[in-house]
């Protein structure tokens, strides 16, 4: 004969279910960035003076107002000759930007900028050095090795610095991101 039997760890009433309280999340206050942002004139107050040697000090990223696109930007102390290759491995493609005699500032510039989830053709941008340090790299890997557009790049002083900017078109076979309604309780 089989007799089965269930061991309990605590106590179990029927129809009764415990009441737990949470507290109620709290707002969480939205600050005010800090960071480079182009065409505003502000730079933050924590980077290092503009000139002497070439270091980059600020990469960053925007999505462009209608009619759309994407902006990726990086912020020099020093202007220096842009230098650009094609790289390809199969369906890998990357647009990679050389920097001669250039650095990159520890404490923000070493960092990827994802971009994935963003309309725009770039997976991620990453930063590197070259195998005897003389050279900045930047690498954009593009989403669709398929869909490699051009970027239009345009650099400028900006406030004593070197801004450079790389513009990608808005890709017309990007679908735009659907937001669902919230269901309803």
């Amino acid at each position: 004969m089989f007799i089965p039997i269930l061991l309990f760890s605590g106590v179990f009433l029927f129809g009764a279910n415990p009441v737990v309280t949470q507290p109620k999340p709290q707002n969480v206050p939205v600050l005010k960035y800090a960071g480079v942002a182009p065409p505003k004139p502000e730079l933050p107050k924590e980077i290092p003076p503009a000139g002497g040697k070439c270091v980059m000090l600020w990469p960053g990223f925007q999505l462009k107002p209608s009619p759309g696109g994407s902006r990726f930007f990086f912020l020099f102390s020093s202007p220096f000759q842009l230098q650009s290759q094609d790289l390809s491995e199969g369906n890998t493609k990357i647009f990679r930007l050389l920097a001669p005699a250039c650095s990159a500032w520890q404490k923000h510039a070493w960092r990827d900028l994802i971009t994935r989830f963003f309309q725009t053709p770039i997976e991620k941008v990453s930063f590197f050095r070259d195998d005897k340090g003389t050279k900045l790299i930047i690498d954009f890997l593009y989403k669709n090795g398929n869909n490699t557009p051009k970027p239009v790049i345009t650099h400028m002083t900006f406030q004593n610095y070197y801004l450079l900017i790389l513009d990608f078109h808005p890709d017309k076979t990007d679908t735009p991101v659907k937001v669902l309604p919230t269901p309803s309780k």
